[in-house]
């Protein structure tokens, strides 16, 4: 072998780059993926605090430390773009925690009895009917059958009264203007 020549071993266990020089390559690499600056400067502080956190995470005869914090600065950068993705699409329908109740739930409230007796304005009477024994079936203080004899029906009827119910509250809650949550009281508030 040509001793001008490194060996294969002293090229696995060749020095890393100074600090700075690893740093700007990772800039680099993040705003190549289409990070913003600040954002880009994140990431290499984040992929760099990996190596810090555990200096034995790096093993050097694997490849060059510069790739291997390219390779975590990737993943955390879609892992953020994943994640942005899911909050913009669902994050309405997203929630952890049941939120505290507004300082104007006795607003919301009245708002939400207003709804409720407008909904039921619209209703026919053996409609109000049905929906009375159905919110007394959620309550639990009476199953489908007892609900389907308070009405004078069969459980069959009155599992299809319950099914026309919900066509026409979707086509009032639409011509209202409304969604079902607009009809509850806000959490902490009357029920």
């Amino acid at each position: 072998m040509d001793p001008a020549l490194p060996s294969p071993d002293a090229a696995r266990t060749e020095l890393p780059p100074p600090w700075r020089e690893v740093v700007r390559r990772l800039l680099v690499h993040a705003r190549c993926l289409g990070a913003p600056a600040e954002e880009a400067e994140d990431l290499a502080h984040e992929a760099i605090e990996v190596v810090v956190a555990d200096p034995d995470w790096f093993d050097p005869s694997r490849g060059s430390l510069v790739t291997a914090l390219k390779t975590v600065l990737r993943h955390r950068w879609s892992n953020r773009r994943r994640a942005a993705g899911v909050a913009e699409r669902a994050g309405g329908h997203l929630r952890l925690v049941e939120p505290a109740p507004a300082p104007d739930a006795p607003l919301a409230a009245a708002r939400a009895a207003e709804h409720r007796q407008r909904f039921l304005a619209l209703l026919e009477p053996d409609e109000r009917a049905v929906f009375g024994a159905w919110m007394r079936q959620r309550a639990r203080e009476v199953d489908g059958a007892q609900a389907a004899r308070a009405l004078g029906l069969s459980l069959p009827a009155y599992e299809s009264a319950n099914k026309r119910l919900r066509r026409r509250a979707k086509a009032i809650l639409d011509e209202l203007g409304l969604v079902a949550a607009d009809l509850y009281d806000p959490p902490g508030g009357p029920r």
